[in-house]
């Protein structure tokens, strides 16, 4: 019973101070380039918005582009956009994969 004793009254050993979080906007280096405004309010920003995350990424698949650019209510869907702007947007159906034209 004596080392029960002893244990008891032994103090917690102390606590390493833990590091502070960082907060979401010390995430990103101060060099990151601008983020593409992801929420445009009608068809002429939602095709710069478009332009610009195909010039900065490249080429990509339907989805990806979908979910990284918002669209607004006014504009038909993705697809049927990209059909109805041939002149500014490659689809390749096959591949499933979206290009500036």
């Amino acid at each position: 019973m004596k080392k029960s004793a002893a244990a008891a009254k032994r103090k917690a050993p102390a606590q390493t101070p833990q590091p502070a979080k960082k907060s979401k906007n010390d995430s990103a280096p101060a060099s990151a380039p601008a983020k593409v405004s992801l929420t445009p309010s009608n068809e002429k920003e939602y095709t710069a918005a478009l332009k610009s995350y195909l010039q900065q990424n490249g080429p990509c698949k339907l989805g990806i582009l979908g979910s990284k650019v918002k669209r607004p209510a006014s504009v038909p869907k993705l697809k049927q956009f990209l059909t109805n702007n041939k002149e500014r947007f490659n689809y390749n159906a096959t591949t499933d994969t979206v290009s500036l034209a």
